[in-house]
């Protein structure tokens, strides 16, 4: 073989090899920055879970060792509300939602249920049917209701049955027959005119509202606390317009409101036998945990027992859910879960850190160690709002 043709082929192999060397470096390069990626998604799971753990301890603490009251958990003005808004705990955020302030599916009558869909945009037929087949669901017996699915409905739509009992959360409404094909109940989003409400009357800004679930509970508690049910579950009381939904909500930011004022505003008959308000919290609450850059929250459903054996507070149900199921929350940044911050103190204890800069956008207050609540700066907490005409 001659010189020049051993070149000629030298060359060609020296590529090629360099060409395999670049794509071998190449993969394990990208292997490496996947391997780092995943590595630092754990840790940030893993600092995430003991985020979540510390203020579910923390949260359970203050349960079991302060009182409840109108204004909340603790007394003015250390006092944490009961009505879902968020407070920072290092880089959680948690809620505390008083049972009452939600409607109990097991306790409701029909009528509410339809005001509840109605917020939805569903029309009276379809309310009918849902209703019907949730209370197929949760009664004993297999009779079946003029709207509603047994048995035999379930087996045809390839579903498990009925449990004839009633539900052990809001969450198993996705079991009942037709419900979770209804979109809009787990998705949320504008608020619809309620029964007998024009459309005009919303205008262009109409309430956003969350899933189905964050209005609903299987307590089995009667009567609603004005103090603590979001102004959707307001709505679905005899009288409660949206607008006097928002304006009691805004009001109890300043002080705690009376059944018997919101009775008078709604014009009367919600105070009778059995009531339909009471301005005081149950021994049932819903916490919920939150960590951003998570797409998941947790929930626990929690019922006080101050003289239990085991523990002054019994867990009844936990549940993970993906941020479509929690409302209209951004994971990464949860600056739109800030938006419906307000103020309140908290009791003096824990070492509670400031704000987490992820949401201190019209942030909810920090929770600090003086007792005393420490808002954000350009937070909710600047200035208290404008005392709404609350006059019946």
């Amino acid at each position: 073989m001659s010189a020049r043709s051993a070149h000629g082929f030298i060359l060609p192999l020296t590529l090629w090899i360099l060409a395999a060397i670049t794509i071998v470096a190449g993969y394990l390069a990208e292997r490496v920055h996947r391997s780092v990626q995943l590595a630092q998604a754990q840790q940030d799971r893993s600092e995430a879970m003991r985020q979540l753990s510390n203020a579910r301890a923390q949260m359970l603490f203050r349960l079991a060792t302060q009182s409840l009251g109108p204004c909340g958990l603790g007394q003015l003005p250390a006092c944490v509300a009961l009505d879902d808004r968020p407070y920072a705990f290092g880089q959680a955020v948690v809620q505390l939602q008083d049972a009452r302030g939600l409607i109990s599916l097991e306790t409701a009558d029909d009528e509410q249920l339809g005001r509840l869909l109605a917020l939805y945009g569903l029309q009276p037929e379809r309310r009918a049917v849902l209703i019907d087949t949730l209370r197929d669901y949760t009664d004993a017996d297999d009779l079946r209701r003029l709207n509603g699915a047994e048995a035999p409905e379930y087996a045809a739509a390839h579903l498990p049955p009925p449990r004839n009992a009633p539900l052990l959360s809001p969450m198993e409404l996705r079991a009942v027959y037709g419900w979770a094909e209804v979109d809009a109940l787990w998705r949320g989003g504008p608020a619809a005119p309620g029964p007998g409400q024009p459309s005009a009357s919303f205008g262009q800004a109409r309430a956003l509202i969350e899933p189905i679930t964050s209005y609903l509970t299987a307590s089995g508690l009667v009567a609603l606390n004005p103090n603590t049910a979001p102004a959707a579950v307001l709505q679905t009381l005899p009288g409660i317009t949206p607008e006097l939904a928002q304006a009691i909500v805004t009001r109890r930011q300043l002080e705690p409101v009376s059944a018997d004022l919101v009775d008078r505003l709604a014009g009367g008959g919600l105070l009778g036998l059995p009531p339909r308000l009471i301005a005081f919290p149950a021994d049932s609450l819903r916490l919920t945990l939150r960590v951003a850059g998570q797409p998941w929250s947790d929930r626990y459903n929690v019922r006080l027992t101050p003289r239990g054996e085991e523990a002054p507070w019994r867990i009844t149900s936990y549940e993970r859910l993906r941020s479509s199921e929690f409302g209209h929350v951004d994971s990464s940044s949860l600056e739109s879960i800030a938006r419906a911050a307000a103020p309140i103190a908290p009791a003096p204890s824990a070492p509670f850190a400031p704000l987490p800069p992820w949401v201190a956008k019209a942030a909810p207050v920090s929770l600090g160690t003086s007792g005393a609540a420490t808002p954000a700066p350009g937070g909710l907490g600047t200035a208290a709002p404008a005392q709404p005409a609350l006059r019946p």
